[in-house]
């Protein structure tokens, strides 16, 4: 990276090489509900979560 500009990187695993401490990770929507997938394994918790998520983007 350049000196003085972070670089912003979405949540692929192949992009978190380097590691970088100047990098901002940033997950888009793919990445946020692929984790929420792993993360929760309820599938009412998931529903409910992706709902949450939905409805905050929609308010921006």
């Amino acid at each position: 990276m350049r000196a003085g500009k972070p670089g912003v990187k979405n949540g692929a695993g192949w992009i978190k090489e380097p590691y970088d401490p100047e990098t901002i990770f940033q997950l888009d929507r793919y990445h946020i509900y692929q984790e929420i997938l792993r993360k929760i394994g309820d599938r009412k918790a998931q529903k409910e979560i992706r709902e949450l998520f939905d409805a905050e983007k929609q308010k921006r």
